[in-house]
């Protein structure tokens, strides 16, 4: 399976970061970006729960990674080997495509990280793994992660007509859908 090609590659490494598979010690890093409220805003589902219930989500999560699935994988800064965010790949291998998401400790927004991890993960998809599509979901108002997106080469392919809630109060937003095709395929 692709899944467990990708992960044989692991860990890969950019300029200034390496993305691994997480680790028991990356827990840190969830909670403290569980409490960050801009880090929260665009998330939904995950306010106000316990250290047990996250802990519980965590290591299912990481439990995956044993089995060649990708549960989360870290983004750590090469120079100093610090968690700054999570990703997960979800493959589709019947229709050769996989969804691209993230999330970032907002200590480390606009410094073009996120880009250069996704930039070079999609590259290995397409080159070493021959997807077809790469894949990913942002809020409308989430400019940051549409910026991310745009930059990495996806285009907007669907708004969604229904209205989800967004952050902790009655804000709603429409969910937007992003693709980007393996052109040498």
């Amino acid at each position: 399976m692709k899944e467990q090609q990708f992960i044989d590659i692991l860990p890969i490494s950019t300029e200034r970061l390496f993305l691994r598979m997480t680790i028991a010690e990356d827990f840190d890093l969830l909670l403290k970006m569980d409490m960050d409220s801009k880090v929260q805003h665009f998330l939904g589902g995950i306010k106000d729960v316990d250290r047990n219930v996250r802990r519980e989500f965590f290591n299912k999560k990481i439990s995956k990674n044993i089995n060649y699935e990708i549960g989360m994988m870290t983004v750590c800064l090469k120079s100093f080997d610090i968690g700054i965010g999570f990703i997960n790949l979800k493959f589709d291998n019947f229709n050769d495509k996989v969804e691209l998401s993230y999330i970032f400790d907002s200590d480390y927004w606009k410094k073009g990280y996120c880009t250069e991890i996704c930039k070079t993960i999609v590259d290995i998809l397409f080159s070493k793994l021959c997807i077809n599509e790469v894949f990913a979901d942002s809020f409308s108002t989430n400019i940051n992660s549409i910026h991310v997106l745009e930059r990495i080469g996806m285009k907007k392919i669907k708004v969604y007509d229904e209205l989800i809630r967004i952050g902790s109060n009655s804000t709603t937003d429409h969910f937007v859908k992003f693709s980007i095709l393996n052109e040498k395929r």
